[in-house]
Formats: structure tokens, sequence, C-alpha cells
């Protein structure tokens, strides 16, 4: 647990993590958890401008009418957040020459930050209707980490080692927009939608390896002479997917 000396910016964590052996042979399993809720921070300081016109005196007497508040009108420092983790690690050998490995991990997060303050002056992005006092627009994002990598390695003839892996992964990125409006939907006033789907981004790797070694330096009477070999395969996939029409 912990916070930042301003007062904000609070985070609980928690962290676990189990280890076991398998079978006789020197196998193991390790799986560990984490869990994380992270406070917004706040830096931005008090707003000085001008906020329902640029009529200075007039635009004091409409704040004082409104109840407008100048504090902390933009979030300037971290976002919210939200974290969970969890990550898999093994290995098994089935002789003194030939054991699998696993490695594999995922990882969830929910972010909220705030993008710039829009003002009722700026009447070419306020519908009025719906934000007389102007609004903050909130970025929630959502990103998925997760991979897995799976092989096997072990020695022929007693000399030339090899290991032969699979390994996937994949990322995306999702972003929505609450507490906002599409100016261009003005005609809509009060009903004009606030929330939005702003699309997602994604991202996905297939890497194939197979590596085989041998040390020749006993032969040639040399401390080590090493000779190896491989070969790799590797898809890549990348997209944008659109938001809704009215995000942009």
């Amino acid at each position: 647990w912990g916070k930042q000396y301003e007062g904000d910016g609070e985070v609980q964590q928690i962290g676990l993590n189990k280890g076991m052996n398998l079978g006789k042979k020197g196998g193991y399993f390790n799986i560990s958890a984490d869990i994380r809720h992270r406070d917004p921070t706040n830096r931005s300081g008090d707003y000085t401008g001008t906020v329902y016109t640029t009529n200075v005196p007039l635009d004091e007497q409409l704040i004082a009418q409104n109840g407008f508040s100048r504090k902390n009108n933009m979030h300037i420092g971290n976002s919210e957040l939200y974290n969970y983790g969890a990550l898999v690690n093994m290995g098994f050998p089935f002789s003194k020459n030939f054991q699998f490995l696993l490695t594999a991990g995922y990882n969830y997060r929910n972010g909220k930050a705030a993008g710039f303050y829009r003002y009722p002056k700026q009447t070419s992005q306020v519908i009025a209707e719906l934000h007389p006092n102007g609004f903050l627009p909130l970025i929630h994002s959502i990103i998925r980490d997760k991979y897995l990598t799976a092989g096997f390695e072990g020695k022929i003839g007693g000399n030339w080692n090899w290991d032969l892996s699979q390994a996937i992964g994949g990322n995306s990125f999702r972003f929505d927009v609450s507490n906002s409006n599409n100016a261009s939907q003005y005609e809509l006033k009060a009903a004009a939608p606030t929330d939005f789907y702003a699309g997602k981004l994604l991202f996905s790797q297939y890497t194939t390896n197979l590596n085989v070694s041998r040390d020749f330096g006993t032969q040639m009477g040399l401390k080590s002479f090493n000779l190896a070999f491989g070969g790799e395969y590797r898809t890549d996939n990348y997209s944008i997917q659109a938001g809704e029409e009215a995000s942009y």
C-alpha cells in the first residue's frame, strides 16, 4: 500500500507466488499472480482563463451566477488503473537428455484518464444543452497482453544439443470515451450521446524456432569450438479497428 505526499495516487497491490516440484527428476512448476489498483493523481492547478465568453467582466459574472469552480478542471498526472496479471513457468524432464519447458502469461489493464477540459465558450466543441458548464472527457482504455512459449530440448547422440520451441502472443488496446459529446450532433441537443466506442488496436505474433549446436573443442584439442545452426519462422499480424462513426 502507498500513496503520494499530496494525498492522492493511492495504490493497493497484492502479489502471490507458489512453486512446487514435478516428479522426482527435477521438474518444477511455478505460478504467480498480481492484483493492483491505483487512484489517479492531479497536478493541474487552478484554471485562470475565461470560461463562458472572452468578455472578461461578463465571464466573471456568469462564473459567479453558475457557481463554476476553477479548481481541478484539468486532470494532469497518473490515470486511474486496475491491473490483473498471472504468470506460469514450468519444466519437466522426461529423461536426462529430453525435457519439456513452458512459460505463459496474461495481463489485463483497465485505465481511466482525462482529456482537456472543454469550456462552454468553445461552441464548436460543446453542445450547450448537454454540458452548459463544459465538460472533462474521460478516456477509458482496456489493454490485454497474453503469450505462451512451449518447447522441447535435449541431446542427440550424446553430443548434439537441440531445442524446438513455439511462441504465440498478442496485445489488444481498446479505447472508449465517456462524459463527452460530438459537437457535429448539435441538432440532437440534450438527446445527443455522451459515450463512444473509439476503436481498437490489435497485434499478434507466432514464432517457431529450431536450434542445433555442438562443441568440437575436445576433438580439436581446443578449449571450445562451437558449431551452431538453426532456423526461425515468424508471422506478425497487426490491425486497427475503427470505432463508431460518432467517435470521430
